[in-house]
């Protein structure tokens, strides 16, 4: 029994020893090349961009393309102090991490890049107009304490940022700095002492924090007044006076379902909208029928579950009406065999109740759509399809609707609406 436990903790260790031993993969470096007089970029099989120097990092045409390409993380390491106008726009990195030797970040410098996440060191005193413009999927911002100035349409068109914190050291903030459509709180720190003229436009807007010597009137940066009402201690306003916070509340609409015969939903049925906040639709169910949103007020729709109305008007009849008329958008389908190698399909949208351009097939053996026979037309509201098929192979079909309020992508999968019921299998 002895020699057998010996024999055990020997292997054991063995084991141990050869684990700890076995060489972990470190990622390595697939292309590289200079972004400045002392600086030079490493691009990793990870998709990890690092950049290492000293001073600015400029721009070239061989770190514009692969940080569009290739990048999902880009790192700049200590000693980097200034990033050039325009070194990263377009950039497809997710994730940036900048260090505290960096002091200047030049215009545009991350415009219309894939940031989420944006974190400024304290280190940071200026960044330039458009910097983080237009970055869609940017959620979270940090500024830095030290930063004196805003610059103009800074983060313009990035319409994720749900909320702004202006810090005390900033000073001036100059036009479009605060255009961000659906940002839902803003606060105005202690030292500014101007801002240049915004339409910020944010239909989510509903709480305005107003730390500095300035009066914030709301209707000068084009903020609804009038569908949603704004209170500072209680009273109605529109004016966010020197270190007081504004709280608003969006007029609420009810919501009148219409045209529900044989429909069931998946989910609550919400019912009242307010303004500028969108209700959470949820999915409508018809046998036979395709099912692509929720039409309002006959002749516009939402194409997905989360609606947003238009930011400068209430939805049409909302203000005389006091009501919003939503209906289920249905594409009514039917798929028979039509011989040993044919499958037909007749796609009827006549009762979507909304303009319509044409209609859309797409077709494939593979569930994820690879390789998919694509059958569109443009000329009316009902149309029959023929399309090849082998036998003993099961067919994926998805459909889409083409009208001229929205533009849909044949290649985008977001755009074709999907049904595993429309699953059929050759005999």
């Amino acid at each position: 029994m002895h020699m057998k436990h010996i024999i055990l903790t020997a292997l054991f260790s063995l084991c141990l020893t050869l684990f700890l031993a076995s060489p972990v993969r470190a990622a390595e470096v697939v292309e590289t090349g200079t972004c400045g007089e002392t600086a030079q970029w490493f691009l990793y099989d990870d998709g990890t961009m690092v950049i290492r120097g000293t001073g600015e990092i400029g721009t070239s045409e061989r770190l514009e393309r692969a940080s569009k390409e290739d990048v999902k993380k880009v790192v700049l390491e200590g000693g980097i102090t200034s990033i050039a106008a325009g070194a990263f726009y377009g950039c497809s990195a997710s994730e940036v991490i900048l260090p505290y030797s960096l002091t200047n970040i030049g215009s545009a410098a991350f415009g219309e890049s894939k940031i989420t996440e944006l974190s400024m060191p304290d280190s940071i005193v200026s960044v330039g107009g458009s910097a983080f413009a237009n970055c869609d999927d940017l959620e979270k911002v940090r500024l830095s304490q030290n930063l004196k100035i805003m610059s103009g349409a800074m983060f313009k068109g990035s319409d994720s940022i749900r909320e702004l914190i202006i810090p005390d050291s900033v000073e001036e903030i100059w036009g479009s700095a605060l255009e961000i459509r659906f940002l839902k709180k803003l606060v105005i720190g202690r030292g500014v002492r101007s801002i240049g003229k915004s339409n910020i436009d944010a239909v989510k807007l509903r709480e305005v924090q107003n730390h500095s010597t300035l009066d914030f009137r709301l209707k000068e940066f084009g903020i609804e007044t009038d569908l949603i009402t704004w209170k500072v201690d209680g009273v109605r306003t529109d004016v966010v006076g020197a270190g007081k916070t504004a709280f608003g509340k969006g007029k609420k609409y009810k919501i009148v379902y219409k045209y529900m015969n044989g429909v069931t939903c998946q989910g609550k049925r919400p019912k009242t909208y307010e303004y500028g906040i969108p209700a959470t639709m949820p999915t409508a169910k018809k046998k036979g029928y395709v099912f692509f949103g929720w039409n309002w007020n006959e002749k516009r729709f939402a194409k997905s579950t989360a609606w947003v109305v238009s930011s400068n008007h209430a939805p049409h009849g909302g203000d005389d009406k006091g009501a919003i008329v939503v209906m289920p958008r249905f594409l009514k389908v039917s798929i028979k065999k039509k011989s040993k190698d044919r499958i037909t399909i007749t796609a009827d949208a006549s009762g979507a109740r909304c303009i319509l351009d044409g209609i859309g097939v797409r077709y494939s053996t593979d569930p994820a759509m690879k390789n998919c026979k694509i059958k569109r037309y443009y000329d009316g509201y009902k149309k029959k399809f023929t399309i090849k098929a082998k036998k003993g192979k099961k067919y994926y079909i998805q459909f889409a609707l083409y009208d001229d309020f929205y533009v849909n992508d044949e290649n985008d999968n977001n755009d074709w609406c999907w049904s595993k019921s429309k699953v059929y299998k050759m005999g």
